[in-house]
């Protein structure tokens, strides 16, 4: 059977009888081929659930998909409901390779969501990822919207090591100290 035409059947299977779009269900169960046959049929790869969310922001923690789905033209920096983007999901996961080829696709590595907060406030479980997002211009003294910074978020996941090295690059001790 033509590889075209088992997508297209695998694509009009995955699609319920009331037209509701589950190429975001496909994606959050990490179904790549699954996503191609969506595509395939026309669904637009910035297609946006109840949620606001976009097939890549479901399949950060896979970067073939993340690859295959910024070929396809996703926006690297779609922003769902809670101002979410998929660099912040990423980053939040520690998905280093992910977070990196958002960057090269332009993901902007100070956005902030509907709490203010930034990628690198999401990294801070990840100092690899810390690191990468700060070579990056992340901003290591940004504060979110209740006023708390990079560096006490990091201090109160009890990430010492990523405490240590945003002292290194400039973060300001609360208080205003360095």
């Amino acid at each position: 059977m033509n590889k075209s035409i088992l997508l297209g059947l695998l694509a009009a299977a995955l699609t319920c009888s009331t037209g509701c779009m589950t190429i975001h269900k496909a994606a959050n169960k990490g179904n790549l081929a699954a996503v191609k046959a969506f595509l395939l049929k026309g669904t637009d790869v910035d297609a946006r659930d109840a949620y606001g969310r976009t097939p890549l922001m479901y399949m950060v923690s896979d970067p073939d998909s993340v690859r295959y789905l910024l070929a396809q033209g996703a926006d690297a920096n779609a922003r769902d409901d809670l101002g979410e983007t998929p660099l912040m999901k990423a980053a939040w996961v520690g998905q280093l390779d992910v977070v990196r080829l958002l960057v090269e696709k332009g993901a902007d590595v100070n956005a902030r969501n509907a709490a203010g907060e930034t990628p690198l406030m999401r990294a801070v479980r990840n100092l690899d990822v810390v690191k990468y997002l700060v070579g990056q211009g992340a901003d290591v003294n940004a504060r979110d919207g209740k006023g708390e910074s990079v560096l006490l978020k990091a201090s109160v996941s009890g990430r010492v090591r990523t405490v240590q090295y945003l002292k290194q690059k400039g973060a300001a001790v609360e208080g205003g100290a360095r």
